[in-house]
């Protein structure tokens, strides 16, 4: 059916019922899993636009077709629909911040300051460690490296194609706690902290009530 086909009369469940049939297989043969029902409320709002969107994928079929055809040769296609939620691990890997990290502000070489920052660098590799390895444990739960990730840049995880950048540790002696820019990838943290079972329960405490800050 194309769009010329369309008439005042194909507005009929029957046809609505074939237009949905043939997009839900345009979709699951581009491996997507989503299905429609004609019985969605709001779906039938614009039954053309459904046709238009099926035409647009019909174009594309061919080149879609010798796709697949390629990628089945070694069993890609079965795979990619079979195991969706193993290859989104894999292809958006799970969080490894230590290789991701820069130190910008240690500090002059031989200063108190220089000291200082070596220690609380130290103490939140070592805090990426427990959480690695689930020590990191609060009253409602426990902190994930995911939720370092978060905490720094907004993303549970990183993207397959990377972050643009690096984020930054910076250090001040004018706060209490952790501040970060999830827009530069920029986490400051307190001099004072040098005490790593101190640093962790603060970085704890900050991970976990960062999200409802200013919400209540």
């Amino acid at each position: 059916m194309t769009m010329c086909e369309l008439n005042g009369d194909d507005t009929s469940m029957d046809v609505i019922e074939i237009a949905i049939s043939q997009l839900n297989a345009l979709w699951r043969n581009v491996g997507r899993m989503n299905t429609l029902y004609p019985q969605c409320d709001g779906l039938l709002e614009d039954l053309q636009s459904l046709i238009r969107c099926i035409e647009s994928m019909k174009r594309k079929q061919p080149m879609l077709d010798a796709f697949w055809e390629g990628t089945e040769c070694v069993g890609l296609k079965t795979l990619l629909q079979n195991k969706q939620g193993q290859l989104e691990r894999i292809l958006c890997h799970r969080c490894d911040p230590h290789g991701m990290v820069d130190v910008s502000t240690f500090g002059r070489t031989g200063s108190n300051a220089r000291h200082k920052s070596e220690d609380v660098a130290q103490n939140f590799e070592s805090f990426v460690h427990d959480c690695e390895d689930g020590m990191c444990t609060y009253d409602g739960g426990v902190v994930k490296v995911d939720d370092v990730l978060r905490f720094i840049t907004g993303c549970s995880s990183v993207p397959p194609g990377g972050f643009d950048a690096r984020f930054s540790i910076g250090f001040t002696e004018e706060r209490k706690y952790p501040t970060v820019s999830t827009c530069t990838f920029e986490v400051v943290l307190p001099l004072h902290l040098k005490n790593y079972n101190t640093f962790k329960d603060i970085m704890i405490e900050s991970i976990v009530s960062g999200p409802g800050f200013g919400q209540i």
